[in-house]
């Protein structure tokens, strides 16, 4: 069994890392379309209309789901205005660039800004009975798991640290960081117009999508049926890169076709 203690010890995590992860976010954003030869302007006005887009939406679905779906709130919240951006334009070259560019980048920022729910324990999977779980997640004294832990009877107040939970926050960061060193290594070596680029996209989403279903049951506030509403909308994004991806490789299949001819 892996058990993972972390303690912040008066670190403010959660803020540091959501700056950190903007700022990797900024970064990737600014140099991917860099290579694509646009120009420092419209880089710049495109970062801050996303990032508003982002803001926005993690405003509206947090207050309705909770703290915890702020990240997934600004995750689409940026993906509707990009995605709008992205129609828009006629170029598919350009647009497939863009797209590559905003998945490596979307991914990272947020596999950085969870780094802070793991230190944290605002986000925290449900218990697991003592000598059970691969790997598990102990939360220090203060945190809200180790609080809802005692609220509910299930630890003493003198307790140093929290029973063990799913790792859900690690488990974050790590879908999310191999989800945009995926991504970036299929656009580098398949290019950015391949089909595989929304399809590690996807995969990615599933994946969250999935780790979602670990989340602590007393943290979620809306349910859709026997699942949480975060899981739902999470598929959906990984539905709709699935069905560019399909797309994308039905055009590529032609293309090949009456190349042979």
């Amino acid at each position: 069994m892996i058990a993972w203690m972390v303690d912040a010890r008066g670190w403010p995590a959660g803020s540091a890392m959501i700056g950190a992860g903007v700022w990797v976010m900024f970064w990737l954003w600014w140099q991917g379309l860099g290579r694509a030869g646009e120009a420092p302007a419209l880089r710049l006005a495109s970062f801050g209309a996303v990032m508003a887009g982002g803001l926005a939406g993690g405003l509206i679905l947090g207050a309705w789901l909770g703290g915890g779906a702020s990240s997934l709130g600004a995750l689409l919240g940026a993906g509707l205005v990009g995605g709008a951006a992205w129609w828009r334009c006629d170029d598919a070259p350009r647009r497939a660039r863009w797209l590559a560019s905003a998945l490596v980048a979307g991914f990272a920022g947020l596999a950085v800004a969870r780094i802070g729910c793991v230190f944290e324990g605002c986000d925290f999977g449900a218990m697991v009975p003592l000598g059970e779980g691969m790997w598990v997640q102990h939360h220090v004294r203060g945190t809200a798991a180790w609080e809802l832990q005692v609220l509910s009877g299930d630890l003493s107040s003198s307790a140093a640290w929290s029973r063990p939970t799913r790792p859900f926050a690690p488990l974050m960061v790590l879908a999310f960081g191999l989800g945009a060193a995926a991504t970036a290594l299929v656009e580098r070596v398949a290019g950015a117009d391949s089909f595989r680029v929304p399809a590690v996209g996807s995969l990615t989403l599933l994946v969250v999508a999935l780790i979602e279903l670990s989340r602590a049951p007393e943290s979620v506030t809306r349910w859709l049926g026997a699942v949480p509403w975060s899981v739902a909308l999470y598929g959906a994004g990984a539905l709709a890169l699935a069905l560019l991806a399909l797309t994308w490789w039905r055009k590529d299949c032609a293309a090949h076709r009456i190349a042979r001819q």
